[in-house]
């Protein structure tokens, strides 16, 4: 097969999978209920697994292998889940059964990333 077609074809099945997330918000609530968290999961995965195979090795071979870099990369995931610890205990009066997914907003976000390329 020609390098093209290779090209064509990968872009294509990288473009179907970045519209997973979005075409999720077509389900009904029942069917999304049961996918959400193991589609946000993935989401989560795909930008920690770009992050470390892709990001780490080039600061790594930019700065050298120092314990600055680890250290940053330990505080960035210690930052981002007290920040996500945050954003989920709140005060409000509604009941629980009350709150809204935070799934939504992620799934839109992540499609929206991937579907524009960065």
């Amino acid at each position: 097969m020609p390098t093209l077609a290779w090209i064509v074809l990968s872009g294509v099945l990288m473009s179907a999978i970045a519209l997973v997330g979005s075409v999720t918000l077509l389900l009904p609530e029942k069917y999304f209920g049961r996918v959400v968290l193991p589609l946000v999961a993935l989401a989560a995965g795909s930008l920690l697994g770009g992050a470390l195979f892709h990001m780490l090795p080039e600061a790594v071979e930019a700065l050298g292998n120092v314990l600055a870099v680890y250290g940053s990369l330990a505080l960035g995931f210690v930052s981002f889940l007290v920040l996500e610890q945050f954003l989920h205990w709140h005060h409000c009066h509604r009941s629980k059964s009350a709150h809204r997914p935070v799934g939504y907003l992620i799934l839109m976000a992540d499609g929206c990333i991937t579907s524009s390329g960065a």
